[in-house]
């Protein structure tokens, strides 16, 4: 049985638990790893914001890709949630300082900053999960925040991936969508291509 055969509320029990589960040295290891494949990739390449989500628990760190993409003169902006439609929007903020604890624990920007506009191409965005597949589908926490909002955004989407945490092929549903890019320790996988338009 592979994992495109369990359902997908078993798979995330299990990669939570995994991922819960790694040595303190392995995800540091990992995570500097993953953070040199980001500016390794052309991914960025263009961009002027770049859109995060705030680590919590054992998730991959990319807060040290906000500080060097402020450094660069970049924008970051974070995500601010709407329990109540499971929607969310990304919000501009000039440092981690500005967060401030939001929805589900998470630390987000003020809802009043300035919102990014998810129809402007010249963004990347970093997407959390679980687990992904090497297709680009990924099983998250279950409130498909980040598929609704994958669904209007126009600009490029990648993933910063634990070898553990990567899978040959998940479930999907109709409403899942791909990310465009999987980053690894081992290196990168496109999971479709790209017309000029959105370079």
């Amino acid at each position: 049985m592979t994992s495109a055969d369990l359902p997908k509320k078993e798979l995330r029990h299990a990669y939570r638990a995994l991922r819960n589960g790694m040595d303190d040295e392995s995800r540091k290891e990992q995570n500097a790893l993953l953070q040199a494949r980001f500016w390794q990739s052309t991914v960025w390449q263009g961009a002027s914001t770049l859109l995060l989500y705030f680590p919590i628990g054992s998730e991959p760190d990319v807060l040290p890709l906000a500080e060097a993409w402020w450094q660069r003169g970049g924008r970051v902006a974070f995500p601010v949630c709407d329990p109540v439609s499971c929607t969310m929007t990304f919000h501009y903020a000039s440092s981690a300082d500005e967060l401030s604890m939001g929805a589900y624990g998470i630390r987000e920007p003020r809802v009043d900053a300035e919102a990014f506009d998810p129809r402007l191409g010249d963004a990347v965005c970093i997407v959390p999960g679980l687990v992904f597949d090497r297709r680009g589908y990924r099983i998250g926490y279950g409130k498909g925040y980040y598929d609704r909002f994958l669904s209007r955004f126009a600009g490029r989407s990648c993933a910063l991936v634990y070898r553990e945490c990567l899978a040959d092929r998940l479930p999907r549903d109709a409403y899942d969508l791909p990310v465009d890019l999987i980053l690894t320790t081992e290196g990168e996988l496109w999971t479709r291509e790209y017309t000029k338009e959105k370079s």
